[in-house]
């Protein structure tokens, strides 16, 4: 599910309108963990930017906009991400959901 960009939280809507956030540690702290979705620990598991909504232009969605996946889902969620959340029956916007998991991310590292 998506909100309306006016629904969001303000600070997701300023984190979209903002420069891109780049941060390879947290990126990397996807790798082998668990996948968002079948909840698997997995060695393919790697870290999906959003694209619905967050992507401005033709400039990469910001690193706080990274969700965990494994290998099968990232391939499906590639081919059609609002679908492929359907499918799954997420009901909250997963770009609130990335964005605050980024933020407890950055606190727990003493990056705030």
């Amino acid at each position: 599910m998506y909100k309306s960009f006016d629904d969001l939280d303000i600070e997701v809507q300023k984190a979209i309108k903002s420069k891109p956030i780049r941060d390879r540690k947290y990126l990397d702290s996807f790798l082998g963990g668990c996948c968002m979705f079948h909840k698997a620990k997995n060695e393919g598991v790697c870290g999906h930017h959003l694209i619905h909504g967050v992507q401005r232009g033709d400039r990469k969605a910001s690193d706080c906009f990274v969700i965990p996946v494994c290998f099968k889902c990232h391939t499906e969620i590639h081919k059609n991400e609002p679908v492929f959340l359907e499918k799954w029956g997420i009901e909250y916007d997963v770009r609130e959901m990335a964005f605050y998991r980024y933020k407890e991310w950055m606190k727990r590292h003493g990056k705030n």
